[in-house]
């Protein structure tokens, strides 16, 4: 019994598994392709002759490469893709014929390919054109511009322009120009008008590297070896996360109420970083420049910078200046200098070849550490010098000079001084305060070139002479020498 219900059981499988397994024959081949042709997904006109006129919207490709004996391809038509597909559209070498001239147009795309010997590779002068795209473009010896594009919001990205007359990238407001190289050209490697983002850009040997009008942001860009300014922005603008270097004039040059953070700026032919009144200059490396490593207008403000081996002052500042957390060595001249009204706070100025920090009159200098300078470590004009620490200056020993020097009025509070040569404090004319400072191992602990000046519960230890010359000055007690 169990015999004849398992074979029962095996028929049942076999003739289940034959209905669901379907045929043993394989299907006969498709009769036709599948996949559609480019030109059926993007129907697209060739382009094999020049001259050639676009005057349809549409997509259009060269098929060869192509030399014209004029303006090669004109566009009068909106919305048009010119795609050349990696080949190159040769000129005559003539002034006033064009590679891709579209004058009057709106979101023209150009991509992939080389146009070289025209006047510009590509060309649109007039200012109503809008929305073009260039792409992957390689613009190369051509007489004047590279890529020259009137209007506005243009994207040119991507592309290799090199080797041209003036200009190599020159577009108007509102553009986007990214991660171009742009090397050779005797204007502006690139430039850029109102409200444009110009971003991660290499851009060398041209005459200005970056140039920009008002409110454009200049990001991640390295130029260098220009034969003028590195990067020279108008008012507004935002330079950040650059770097510009060897550039035969200043690396970074700004208008008024720019700010320019977190950019190294090294080795250029004059000021490292210039900027106009009102602006605001963060986090910056400045390094080995043949003038100023920063010059800053009046009522600007400088925080977080580094100043190192500049061949004048690491940081120089106009009225009414604000310059905080900074870090100026090795400058060929002042750590730091400000003029009138300003403040300097919490800054480290050392080894520098003359002194560390230099605040004419009216000053604040607090918070901040003068070290190893050789003239005197802080200097200022009818001021107020407050809980600095400040030794070892006046390497020159030039016995005028020293730690601290105030001229004219000013406040000398709450500072330790140790071994500077000659004088840790001194104090010219009238007028001067100097309350709870401690001045140690230096010839004079605080002398007076002059009468009328008044000092209270200072510490003097270890000096020669505690307080020199204080005829005529008035002591108001709890002066100490230990």
């Amino acid at each position: 019994m169990k015999k004849h219900m398992m074979l029962s059981m095996s028929i049942v499988g076999l003739l289940a598994a034959a209905v669901f397994a379907g045929s043993l024959n394989p299907p006969a081949a498709p009769t036709a392709g599948t996949m559609k042709p480019l030109d059926q997904v993007e129907p697209r006109t060739p382009i094999s002759v020049t001259p050639y006129t676009i005057t349809q919207s549409g997509s259009y490709y060269i098929t060869k490469n192509l030399t014209a004996t004029g303006t090669g391809i004109m566009v009068q038509a909106d919305n048009v893709t010119l795609d050349l597909r990696g080949f190159t559209l040769t000129g005559p070498n003539v002034v006033m014929y064009h590679g891709v001239e579209m004058n009057n147009r709106k979101n023209i795309e150009i991509r992939n390919g080389t146009i070289t010997r025209f006047q510009n590779s590509i060309h649109d002068s007039s200012s109503t054109s809008q929305n073009h795209r260039i792409l992957n473009i390689r613009a190369v010896g051509n007489i004047s511009r590279g890529i020259y594009l009137q209007g506005t919001s243009n994207s040119i990205i991507g592309c290799t322009v090199a080797d041209n007359g003036t200009d190599g990238i020159h577009t108007q407001a509102g553009a986007l120009v990214k991660d171009n190289v742009v090397y050779n050209a005797q204007g502006y490697g690139i430039y850029a008008g109102e409200g444009s983002i110009i971003q991660s850009n290499t851009v060398y040997k041209t005459n200005i590297g970056i140039g920009t009008y008002k409110a454009c942001t200049i990001e991640g860009n390295t130029v260098y070896k220009n034969y003028s300014h590195g990067i020279s922005a108008n008012e507004s603008c935002l330079i950040k996360n650059n770097v510009s270097r060897e550039n035969s004039n200043s690396g970074i040059y700004t208008g008024n109420g720019s700010t320019i953070c977190n950019n190294t700026v090294t080795n250029n032919g004059s000021v490292g970083i210039f900027a106009s009144f009102g602006s605001s200059v963060m986090e910056n490396t400045v390094r080995g420049n043949s003038s100023y490593g920063i010059d800053m207008g009046d009522h600007c403000s400088a925080a977080g910078n580094t100043a190192i081996g500049n061949s004048d002052d690491g940081i120089n500042a106009g009225l009414y200046c604000t310059i905080s957390n900074c870090t100026a060595s090795n400058n060929t001249q002042r750590g730091i200098y400000a003029y009138d009204y300003s403040t300097i706070t919490n800054c480290t100025a050392s080894q520098n070849s003359a002194e560390g920090i230099y605040a004419m009159s009216y000053c604040t200098v607090s918070g901040s550490n003068a070290g190893n300078n050789q003239k005197t470590g802080i200097f200022c004009w009818s001021g107020k010098v407050t809980g600095n620490t400040v030794s070892s200056n006046n390497q020159v020993n030039d016995t005028t000079l020293g730690g601290i020097q105030v001229w004219g009025a000013s406040q000398i509070k709450d500072n330790m001084l140790l071994s500077n040569k000659c004088n840790n404090i001194f104090v010219h004319e009238a007028g001067s305060t100097i309350e709870g400072n401690l001045v140690r191992n230096s010839t004079n602990g605080v002398y007076f070139d002059g009468g009328g000046n008044y000092y209270k519960d200072n510490r003097a230890s270890g000096n020669t002479t505690a307080y020199a010359n204080p005829a005529g000055n008035t002591d108001g007690g709890g002066n100490v020498s230990f």
